[in-house]
């Protein structure tokens, strides 16, 4: 590894040091470098410095020149060995014809050529096509089972939602903002009276989740189609965070939201505001509403709280 031009050459180093790339005394080589000139690194001497270049990501190990030893020739016995090897990986093991390339096994873990490979794909695909023709044992998914995986995932958010509250009864006052946020927005709704509380949760919405949101939630209430309506439906996992967002108890979202499920386990926007009616609507229970989400005595939320969270 010669010196960069004008740079006067440098020792051989005592002990292992890294140099810059192009900085490396005269004297040192990599092993590749040393190949080239018929030598090898002596027995037992290891690398005496290295390079690093691209910020550290590459590396080359130097060997002392002086130190280097010329390379053994191979015997007979062994050329012929790496002659029969490198034949070997050079030979299709489908069509027996011997490229003058290496061939990939990485597709079948055998080297085949090209040809072959193109004729392996297209009979798999032709065996997997005609099977399933065949078959007459499996049938689509029922609208039933998208329903069910619709109401399973809906109780694991639920419940993923529940425990995220617990996490938070118990945490530090200026971690509980999220369920601050909920107490509020429950205070506010059943605070306000039946026939405005709908207009009350959907002003939430739009501080909580922004104005589109809001708007989806005000065309589905009003009747507007889908088509002008622009959002269709929400994913199970939309719907048990933005209903119990409310404050709302787990389990009474999962009673509202579980049967208005469609086919393929989706909550259609206008199914949602009619569960969100339901559940603003109902007076027979507002001490488990108020009580949905446990905030310590220590941490509760007064109205002039709320108005902060807001």
């Amino acid at each position: 590894m010669s010196a960069v031009p004008g740079v006067p050459d440098l020792p051989l180093p005592e002990e292992f040091r890294t140099y810059r790339w192009g900085w490396a005394p005269q004297g040192l080589a990599t092993t590749r470098q040393l190949r080239a000139q018929g030598l090898r690194p002596a027995k037992r001497r290891e690398p005496v410095s290295e390079i690093r270049w691209r910020r550290g990501d590459r590396v080359a190990y130097l060997h002392r020149i002086d130190e280097a030893v010329p390379v053994q020739p191979p015997t007979a016995q062994q050329s012929a060995a790496l002659a029969a090897a490198m034949r070997a990986r050079k030979t299709c093991t489908e069509c027996g014809t011997e490229a003058d390339y290496v061939l990939p096994t990485r597709f079948t873990g055998s080297p085949q050529c090209l040809d072959c490979l193109d004729a392996t794909d297209n009979r798999a695909n032709e065996e997997h096509w005609s099977a399933a023709m065949n078959d007459q044992t499996t049938s689509p998914p029922s609208e039933d089972s998208y329903r069910e995986q619709g109401r399973k995932h809906l109780r694991s958010s639920l419940a993923q939602h529940q425990e995220w509250r617990d996490d938070l009864a118990t945490a530090h006052p200026t971690a509980q903002r999220g369920l601050h946020a909920e107490t509020a927005a429950q205070a506010r709704i059943m605070a306000a009276e039946p026939d405005q509380r709908w207009q009350v949760a959907v002003d939430t919405y739009r501080d909580q989740y922004g104005t589109n949101a809001a708007a989806s939630l005000e065309k589905a209430a009003a009747g507007i189609p889908y088509d002008e309506n622009g959002f269709g439906f929400y994913t199970t996992g939309q719907a048990a965070g933005l209903v119990a967002g409310l404050g709302f108890d787990v389990d009474r979202v999962e009673a509202a939201l579980s049967p208005r499920l469609d086919e393929y386990g989706h909550l259609p926007t206008n199914e949602m505001v009619a569960a969100i009616q339901e559940l603003i609507a109902d007076e027979t229970d507002t001490s488990a509403d108020s009580a949905a989400v446990h905030v310590p005595a220590a941490v509760a939320v007064d109205e002039d709280e709320a108005e902060v969270w807001e």
